[in-house]
């Protein structure tokens, strides 16, 4: 099944194709609507292996998906730093 079938099925909203295996999950908020939810680490592996620098792979990032042309309301994805990555456990 794609990302894509599951958008079809739930209407939740996801990036394009190539970033599918850089998704973890759904992230449930209380309050707020369900949210396809990527791997940062990840994603920002794939935008390097695309050809991105880490830097330019992080601006862009931050820039297109989080802040201007790819945020859709309560319902745009969103981007987990797993916690042994960020506190080294």
């Amino acid at each position: 099944m794609t990302m894509q079938t599951v958008s079809d099925q739930t209407g939740l909203i996801t990036f394009d194709a190539c970033f599918d295996a850089t998704v973890i999950g759904i992230c449930e908020r209380y309050g707020a609507p369900d949210t396809v939810a990527y791997d940062k680490k990840k994603f920002l592996e794939n935008l390097i292996n695309e050809g991105f620098t880490y830097d330019e792979a992080v601006i862009y990032q931050e820039y297109e998906f989080k802040t201007h042309t790819r945020w859709c309301g309560e319902k745009s994805p969103c981007f987990i730093n797993r916690l042994v990555e960020v506190i080294g456990c």
